[in-house]
């Protein structure tokens, strides 16, 4: 039986092993989770929001608060700034009173608690009038369906899935744009109180692209998650050596 493997004969697992213990230059691996229970008949992302997630057009500093006055956290923000390259910080909740970024994001990829306490509220970072990320007091960390690929990078789609409960049926759209288009579909399913997972063999997205899953429900109100892996490389030390 024949197994995928890299140039040097690895396993690819044993390949994904090593990018996760920092010894392959240039190659890290992103794991993107979401559960969302505010799904209905109206198409939106799979994310904490409860409603659809509205990308930025231009990079802004943030304002950051939680909806619980004795949240007092340090929180860590990952994202990308006005030229899509990667930029991150720590800041420190002052409650419902906002605390500004001291980058400009125009994407944000993650953010977490990284206090020793859990966060009693939700956090959210405005970008302007919309909600760039939250963090939602069960996870402690975003909980978004999404990526953007950074400048300089390019990043291959080895694996994602989808699941709905019991009794509720959702259509669901996985869909990538590149910098300058539009979202295209790349994978159509419906699911009916079942799950759904995929293996793609290392779908190259380039640089500065969205990708994202939606989902629309076919009654009211349903949860539903979806979770995608990518293998991120370094363009400069992959596609030049």
């Amino acid at each position: 039986m024949n197994r995928l493997s890299d140039f040097q004969g690895h396993p690819v697992e044993q390949l994904f092993l090593e990018v996760q213990m920092g010894q392959v230059l240039g190659a890290s691996i992103v794991w993107q989770s979401a559960y969302s229970d505010s799904v209905t008949t109206t198409e939106k992302m799979i994310w904490t929001g409860t409603g659809d997630y509205v990308y930025p057009v231009t990079a802004q500093q943030l304002d950051v608060a939680s909806d619980d006055n004795n949240d007092t956290q340090v929180i860590y923000i990952s994202g990308l700034d006005a030229n899509w390259n990667e930029v991150s910080e720590t800041i420190t909740l002052t409650g419902t009173t906002s605390v500004q970024t001291v980058n400009s994001y125009i994407r944000v990829n993650r953010a977490h608690n990284m206090g020793m306490i859990d966060l009693q509220g939700e956090v959210t970072g405005l970008n302007g009038l919309d909600a760039i990320f939250q963090i939602d007091s069960e996870m402690q960390k975003t909980s978004i369906a999404s990526y953007s690929v950074p400048a300089g990078k390019t990043a291959y789609l080895f694996q994602g899935n989808a699941s709905t409960d019991k009794l509720d049926g959702v259509d669901f759209k996985f869909q990538i744009r590149q910098f300058g288009q539009r979202f295209i579909v790349e994978e159509h399913f419906g699911l009916y109180q079942s799950a759904y997972e995929a293996s793609r063999p290392f779908m190259p997205i380039p640089a500065k692209s969205d990708l994202k899953v939606v989902g629309k429900s076919s009654q009211s109100t349903v949860p539903v998650t979806a979770q995608f892996g990518l293998l991120l490389l370094d363009d400069d030390q992959w596609k030049n050596g």
